[in-house]
């Protein structure tokens, strides 16, 4: 995960550095699991929490069950694939743009990260929230 004002300051970092051209960076503020952003999340909205689960098997089930159901033409909601994006970890090796060009984030709190985009959302009508 990247907080935006830590990809903003990277990728200006990056266009204004000479040793940057031509190279590719990884860049992130914080490594957290789906689990905790989304209790983040659901913190930072008032405790909207999901009411249930189901095991990663169904929900593979019921992915290639939509894919097979599903028209042509038309997005398939719920895939296998997102399934497994949001069942694999994935973490990124951020070293190299550490090393090369001296990139540190500053937005390393993931609670407080999610809490203040939130609150953005909120408060800018991105996100209304309902009682």
């Amino acid at each position: 995960m990247v907080d935006v004002r830590d990809n903003s300051d990277a990728m200006l970092l990056v266009a204004n550095h000479p040793r940057a051209k031509g190279e590719v960076y990884n860049i992130k503020s914080y490594d957290l699991t789906q689990r905790e952003y989304f209790t983040f999340y659901a913190d930072a909205c008032g405790g909207c929490y999901p009411k249930r689960s189901v095991p990663v098997w169904l929900a593979y089930l019921f992915a290639w069950f939509k894919e097979l159901t599903t028209p042509k033409g038309k997005e398939v909601l719920v895939s296998r694939n997102r399934i497994r994006r949001f069942t694999n970890t994935r973490l990124l090796d951020t070293t190299k743009i550490e090393t090369e060009l001296g990139f540190t984030p500053e937005h390393t709190d993931a609670k407080t990260v999610i809490s203040e985009a939130v609150r953005w959302l909120i408060d800018n009508g991105y996100l209304p929230l309902t009682s």
